[in-house]
């Protein structure tokens, strides 16, 4: 499955409620939290050993509410993708991977 094709069958799960910019935002911040406690989790309690199969699980939530939100805007997922791509590449020629700000 490619991104776009991914990106189409993520539309089939979003309930009518939920096609809202507010829901969309809210989803893609909580879950990218749910991510980020399952790494904290890891470091507290497992010496760092994270585990895959939750952290698999709640990227995969992240992807779907990337994806919706993206949709949202009529923005397909392989643009976004090939885009950060471009971006990180023109960086890293100019040797400015590292640093601060979108526009260095």
């Amino acid at each position: 499955m490619n991104l776009n094709e991914y990106q189409q069958k993520a539309k089939e799960f979003l309930l009518p409620s939920a096609q809202n910019l507010q829901y969309l935002s809210l989803g893609l911040l909580a879950e990218a939290g749910e991510v980020a406690d399952v790494l904290a989790k890891a470091v507290r309690d497992h010496e760092g050993k994270v585990d895959q199969d939750k952290l698999s699980r709640e990227l995969g939530d992240v992807l779907f509410f990337v994806a919706t939100l993206a949709d949202y805007y009529g923005i397909r997922l392989d643009t976004i993708g090939q885009g950060n791509i471009n971006k990180l590449t023109d960086r890293l020629q100019r040797n400015v991977i590292q640093g601060f700000g979108d526009y260095r």
